[in-house]
């Protein structure tokens, strides 16, 4: 899961910089927002795992 994870973030990032790529500004409030809560409902001991969890 996390290699197509890996990739899918590869190949979205990389459409970024292609001419006519857009993307609207309330989508991307809404994913960080939706990330933000993520993390601080635990996500970022999923994400980091035990490292995370010493500091």
């Amino acid at each position: 899961m996390l290699k197509s994870y890996r990739l899918r973030v590869a190949l979205e990032s990389a459409a970024l910089p292609e001419p006519g790529y857009r993307l609207e500004e309330k989508v991307l409030e809404r994913c960080r927002d939706d990330v933000e809560k993520h993390l601080l409902a635990g996500g970022i001991a999923r994400v980091c795992g035990p490292v995370a969890e010493r500091h």
